[in-house]
């Protein structure tokens, strides 16, 4: 693994700053994106945290949050939702779904944006432990249903959003040697949002604990 200079971290080595390194290493889940570090202010996320020697007796894990731009520099997006295996349903503003896509509306390009089967710590760790876990994969999927839905603003029901991607980490990820170069992946939380391109409302629309 190298650090952010081009030098060699030994295995077991944290970096100085994980936030930093998260911010030059977004998870392949955003890949066919052009993923910019952001910050959203008043935007409360559930999180996890673990127990030390602290004030508050809580130190969060790191947080990160990328602006998703298309390839074509377009950086407004309709979010769909699609599930093969259970129905599509909505709490409060969530869209609880398989997988989310996002369509570009500069150029209407369609991307993979977040599949709770492929991406995050559970779907990573799985893969390591099961040999055949693409076949396992698309076999669980075959089901005959379809359903797919555009999320919509809470406030005025337009469906084309500025987009951002938040991705939670566990704060030990380089504390083993299994994950070497590939922490960026064995991400606990993510969370999509969108900031409606007519009324300026923040939405969270997919919030998945995946660890």
């Amino acid at each position: 693994m190298l650090n952010c200079l081009g030098e060699k971290i030994p295995v077991g080595t944290k970096p100085e700053n994980q936030t930093a390194y998260y911010q030059e290493h977004p998870p392949t889940c955003v890949a066919e994106f052009l993923p910019q570090p952001a910050w959203l202010d008043h935007v409360d996320f559930d999180r996890h945290g673990f127990s030390g020697m602290y004030p508050d007796g809580l130190l969060p894990d790191p947080n990160i949050v990328f602006a998703i731009q298309c390839q074509c520099g377009g950086n407004m997006h309709r979010i769909i939702a699609e599930s093969e295996q259970e129905d599509i349903w909505h709490h409060k503003n969530l869209v609880i779904a398989e997988r989310y896509f996002l369509e570009c509306s500069s150029c209407q390009s369609r991307h993979l944006f977040f599949d709770k089967f492929l991406h995050g710590y559970n779907a990573e760790s799985s893969k390591i432990e099961a040999s055949s876990w693409s076949e396992f994969v698309e076999a669980d999927r075959v089901s005959g249903k379809h359903e797919k839905t555009t999320c919509k603003c809470a406030n005025c029901k337009h469906t084309t959003f500025e987009v951002f991607a938040r991705v939670e980490y566990p704060s030990d990820l380089f504390d083993e040697p299994l994950f070497e170069g590939k922490e960026q992946e064995f991400f606990s939380w993510f969370t999509g949002i969108g900031k409606c391109s007519t009324c300026s409302t923040i939405n969270l629309f997919l919030d998945y604990e995946c660890a």
